[in-house]
Parts: structure tokens; sequence; C-alpha cells
């Protein structure tokens, strides 16, 4: 299972928003980041080309270096055996652009 770290999930605007509503409730937090995370099911190890060609299909939204050093303490993903429409979609992409090692693509944040 590969896992590969994409852009922010959180637009700054939702950033602020959210840390709006900590500070209503008492909260004392001062940032908050998210990134979207994607887990790759493969059936083998996937060549170089493939995995460059897998990096790109994942390589959407805004890049923001400030969190060059993201080291996640919670990820949500989709409940155990579902399909999410987004990783039946990504999965349909993965095998029309030839990765047909991929069996899986899902995201989470």
């Amino acid at each position: 299972m590969l896992t590969l770290f994409g852009s922010s999930a959180l637009s700054s605007f939702n950033q602020q928003k959210l840390l709006q509503r900590f500070s209503q409730q008492g909260l004392s937090i001062t940032s908050i980041h998210a990134k979207y995370v994607h887990l790759v099911d493969c059936a083998q190890i996937l060549a170089t080309d493939e995995q460059e060609k897998l990096n790109k299909l994942l390589s959407y939204g805004p890049a923001d270096a400030s969190e060059a050093h993201f080291r996640p303490s919670l990820i949500v993903v989709p409940r155990a055996g579902t399909i999410s429409p987004w990783s039946s979609k990504a999965s349909n992409i993965a095998h029309n652009c030839g990765l047909e090692s991929v069996k899986r693509i899902e995201r989470g944040v």
C-alpha cells in the first residue's frame, strides 16, 4: 500500500473559519492544517515511470510550501468496506492512463 500526501485540504478561508469557531469555544488553537492523503493499493511494485505518472495524477490543487514538514496526527478516511465515488473515479482514471497495477486509490484527509 502506497501512501502519498497531496495538497492542502483546507482553503485559507476554511482555516480561518475553523479557527474562529475554536476561539468561540474557548480553545486556544492558533493554526490548523489538513492535507489530502492518497492510499494506493497496487497489485505489484510500480515501475519508475508508473510511479511518476501516478504522482502527476495525484498532484492537484495549490502547493503549500509552508507545510513541507507535515506530519499527520489523525487521518480520516471512508468507513472500512466502502468505496467512495472519488475512489471509483480516481481508480478508473489511473487505469485509463495505463496504470493497470493500481487496484484502487482512496483519498482521506
